[in-house]
């Protein structure tokens, strides 16, 4: 998750969700009259990442900063945090784990939608089916 320096204002549930479900935040632009806001950014979401439950065994999401603008910015130490991450989970199976539970739900998610699809345009020329969705409607 990339977040900009001051994304600690309205941390209160707007990225709670997503928050959930990442492995690592980054404090984006954290450089020149951002730095301090990118700190405090920094600081609350540490705060809200030890709330999360853990979501794999051996790794705690970490929250880093990070500037393209300085050399020593944080870029190299988020890819380090990246490869740390792939190190700690790719041995023991959990992300091919992961990317199998998010191939199943992206296919059936797919389907879903095709199916959606085609019922649609079955609507649009089948006139019993237009009546069927014709009736289904809430704002009808």
């Amino acid at each position: 998750l990339v977040l900009p320096p001051s994304a600690g204002d309205d941390l209160q549930g707007s990225k709670k969700g997503i928050m959930e479900i990442a492995d690592m935040v980054v404090v984006n632009k954290a450089d020149g009259a951002l730095l301090v806001p990118a700190r405090h950014t920094r600081s609350d979401y540490r705060r809200a990442m030890h709330l999360m439950p853990a979501r794999h065994d051996g790794w705690t999401p970490k929250v880093e900063l990070c500037s393209s603008l300085d050399p020593n910015g944080g870029v190299a130490k988020v890819w380090e945090s990246i490869l740390e991450f792939d190190k700690t989970l790719g041995p023991s199976g959990q992300m091919e784990k992961n990317r199998q539970r998010q191939r199943h739900h992206w296919m059936w998610s797919t389907l879903s939608e095709q199916l959606k699809q085609y019922f649609r345009d079955i609507a649009r020329v089948s006139p019993e089916m237009f009546d069927v969705v014709k009736e289904t409607r809430l704002d009808a």
